[in-house]
């Protein structure tokens, strides 16, 4: 198994639980009740003498050119097409797509998906369907021997399909993995808060509960396999989704979890009547004191922060969808890993709508335009402020960029105060102009009611990304206004550091785990106070040193940002910090603004900072950046490997009773590529 994987799941692999397969495909998930339908496929292909199948391959052979698990797939198809017989002559014919069980990609790696090479050694997928993990519904690894060497080696394989599915499967809410050592056939449930294996199961000398599951993969409505039952196909080959009883088209994934435990968070861009939203799907832990909807609601009307159009916890056959499903079949009085259960989380399937529809910050077109992005993102996390929320986790990714509709323009736009197009001189777009792009301020999951006395900021916890915390935060201060301020500082520095110029566009010849900044990217072994100090150096330094260090490190476009940033470094650390105010950022800000023109002729082409023809296709640091978050359980999201796949050591002195783990990223493109969400 995969280090980060296995840490990933830790006290959360909950095996040898009884009546799993039952739980997963009761009577009336079949064409027709179990009982009938084993009794007759026994009757005609089960040998009750020699208690065995016929037609079952001699599985206790071990075969390196993919003949063993040819065979076994051609037994399981045909074992199938009997049962859909017995159903049609019973009544009882499938109502749903005939599937099939494939073995090709035994020997060779199976495309699609994340770029990594696994062979799975059987996939279940519909009929028609071409061959990949985006189209893998179950999958099944055989072994020869049914030792407990060979049931974990099953296992291990079995844990990196999971993650690949997952990560390659939007609208996934669980992935059921199976293994075969020699007879023994044990089912995996994955899901957000680890896996649930069922006892072993004898394929020849219990042979209901193998027709029992052999009849549930083939035929069993999809949602059963982990499917999503509200999301459907629609028109122009788009797929549906309902949120509070209402449809939405999906026009494209945005954002996809790579991992199997945590908050496994999709965000879709859909539409609805013709305007765009952004639903965000996720699986919250239960436990948390509230949802990232309850801090939308407050900051409802705020301008610059998503908008809450509807929210909903998922229904799937009129339940709640939850992890606590499948483990409440476990009897916790005897079972050998009761504490773990006690102490694992629940996740609640949860759905928000939001408006408007944005890209990231890295897509401005000007300096001007980020410069004017980044003041009213501080425009809208002062008046979040107002209504006493404070975000947290003020990062590169949780800026956004969105185009305002004309007549919010026209309406003046000016909600709570917060006139909107002040960065534009207070001087609205006359009726026929486009209004321009404004900043927007997203992801509040980490957000906080700041007057609730038992809110979780003592000292020794820390909230954020981990390039952009604040320095006091990284050494376990009180986490307040004005670290979100110094947040906004580091993303204006890592854009100028990673960024060629706009639109986009990386640089091909800097690599900030190269450079002095690495200290306090990712430290050893995410030592926070160590980063801290080391920041705090960096932050305060001479000067000289702070031109060497910091901005001889700008890529040439942002040159005349320069004076910017020295001057925002003197306001935030070279004072009284306790005094830097919204105001003081947004003056610096604005005053530079004032002096860069509306248009520029850079382009990628002609700049050799930038990726020229292949732009923006070798490197993508802000796909996975090392985060901090209140809850240990959720440190997943986009940290995990998009290039090499390690992670971190967990943290000491953290609470988990799950163990959740932290990222790890060694050196260069390692630590500089996640963005992962944990606390301390």
């Amino acid at each position: 198994m995969d280090p980060a994987l296995k840490e990933e799941l830790e006290m959360s692999e909950l095996f040898d639980v009884s009546g799993l397969v039952e739980h997963l495909f009761p009577d009336n998930s079949l064409p027709i009740p179990c009982s009938d339908l084993s009794d007759a496929v026994m009757e005609a292909f089960y040998n009750a003498d020699e208690k065995r199948w016929e037609g079952c391959p001699d599985l206790s052979l071990y075969s390196s050119t993919g003949e063993e698990e040819e065979a076994l797939a051609s037994f399981l198809n045909t074992f199938a097409q009997n049962l859909a017989n017995i159903c049609v002559s019973e009544n009882g014919a499938p109502q749903h797509p005939p599937r099939k069980w494939r073995s090709g990609q035994s020997n060779v790696p199976l495309p699609g998906g994340l770029d990594i090479k696994r062979k799975p050694d059987l996939i279940l997928t519909d009929k028609e369907a071409i061959a990949n993990w985006i189209k893998t519904m179950i999958q099944l690894e055989l072994k020869s021997g049914f030792a407990n060497p060979d049931v974990s080696a099953a296992f291990n394989q079995l844990v990196n399909g999971a993650y690949i599915v997952f990560s390659s499967q939007a609208g996934r809410r669980f992935h059921i993995g199976v293994s075969i050592c020699r007879y023994d056939v044990r089912v995996y449930v994955f899901d957000r808060a680890g896996v649930v294996g069922s006892v072993p199961i004898d394929m020849h000398t219990e042979p209901a509960t193998f027709v029992r599951l052999m009849a549930g993969l083939m035929f069993a409505d999809v949602s059963s396999l982990g499917y999503d039952p509200t999301i459907v196909p629609g028109p122009n080959g788009h797929q549906v989704i309902t949120v509070d009883n209402k449809e939405y088209e999906i026009m494209e994934v945005i954002f996809l979890a790579d991992s199997i435990r945590g908050r496994g968070t999709t965000c879709w861009r859909v539409r609805r009547d013709g305007v765009e939203y952004v639903i965000k799907d996720l699986w919250a832990d239960s436990s948390r004191g509230h949802t990232e909807a309850e801090i939308l609601k407050r900051a409802q009307g705020i301008g610059g922060v998503s908008q809450i159009v509807a929210e909903e916890i998922v229904q799937v056959n009129g339940e709640s969808d939850t992890t606590a499903r499948v483990r409440g079949i476990i009897n916790r009085t005897n079972y050998y890993r009761a504490r773990w259960l006690e102490d694992l989380e629940v996740r609640m399937h949860r759905r928000i709508v939001m408006t408007p529809f944005a890209v990231g910050l890295t897509h401005f077109a000007t300096k001007k335009e980020l410069i004017s992005v980044l003041i009213d993102a501080i425009k809208a996390h002062g008046h979040l402020v107002e209504k006493q929320i404070l975000h947290r986790d003020i990062s590169l990714n949780n800026i956004m960029i969105y185009q305002p509709a004309p007549s919010e323009h026209q309406k003046g736009s000016n909600v709570d105060g917060c006139n909107d197009n002040a960065g534009d001189g207070g001087i609205f777009p006359k009726k026929d102009e486009t209004p321009r792009r404004k900043g927007l301020i997203i992801d509040l999951d980490y957000a906080i009611f700041m007057e609730e006395e038992d809110r979780d900021v003592a000292t020794g916890h820390r909230t954020g990304t981990l390039p952009f915390m604040a320095i006091e935060t990284l050494l376990g201060k009180e986490h307040l206004p004005r670290h979100d301020l110094e947040s906004f500082f580091y993303v204006l520095l890592w854009i100028c550091w990673n960024y060629a110029g706009p639109n986009n566009v990386e640089r091909q010849n800097f690599n900030i785990m190269r450079d002095q900044a690495k200290a306090w990217v990712c430290g050893d072994d995410n030592d926070f106070r160590g980063i801290g100090i080391a920041k705090s150096g960096h932050m305060t330094s001479s000067a000289s040193t702070f031109q060497l260090n910091t901005l001889d490190l700008f890529a040439p476009y942002f040159e005349d940002l320069k004076d910017c940033v020295v001057k925002l470094r003197e306001k935030i650390f070279m004072g009284s910090s306790s005094e830097v105010r919204h105001q003081d950022i947004i003056d610096i800000l604005e005053e530079t603004r004032k002096t860069l023109p509306d248009t520029e002729n850079w382009s990628w082409e002609n700049d050799k900072e930038g990726y020229g023809p292949t732009a923006g296709k070798k490197r993508k640091f802000e796909n996975n950046m090392p985060t901090i978050g209140e809850d240990p359980e959720e440190n997943e999201e986009a940290s995990r490997r998009r290039t090499t796949r390690k992670r971190a050591k967990t943290l000491a002195g953290t609470k988990r009773p799950t163990t959740r783990s932290q990222t790890k990223r060694n050196e260069g493109k390692e630590c500089a590529s996640r963005i992962l969400k944990t606390t301390t």
